[in-house]
């Protein structure tokens, strides 16, 4: 397969998913720090919601720069947007199981 074209599947796939998934963070952990609000776990909850946008756009930026730079990089990006998406999908699930539970929580 031609290089030019796995980085382009690369980084419109990142960044198709990267934008998509803070949408659905930003609305689904809405919900979540609303029921939350105030607590030691809300502003805890903020903070790895903060990191996580960070960290997400740094590594997408980062593989984009070096894809950008040369295609013989794709050997480095890959590796690190596979553990990336990983991460991510985890941390979606600790938050679709955090919102269920805070759920349970508030309906006694």
């Amino acid at each position: 397969m031609n290089l030019v074209l796995i980085r382009n599947i690369i980084l419109w796939a990142g960044w198709i998913f990267a934008i998509g998934g803070t949408i659905y963070i930003l609305l689904r952990g809405k919900v979540v720090l609303g029921l939350v609000k105030g607590s030691i776990i809300g502003r805890l909850a903020m903070g790895l919601m903060f990191g996580f946008f960070v960290q997400t756009y740094l590594v997408l930026i980062l593989c984009t720069a070096l894809l950008n730079y040369s295609e013989k990089s794709i050997t480095i990006v890959l590796p690190v947007m596979i553990v990336w998406l990983i991460i991510c999908l985890v941390c979606w699930r600790v938050m679709r199981r955090t919102r269920i539970e805070a759920e349970k929580i508030v309906k006694g």
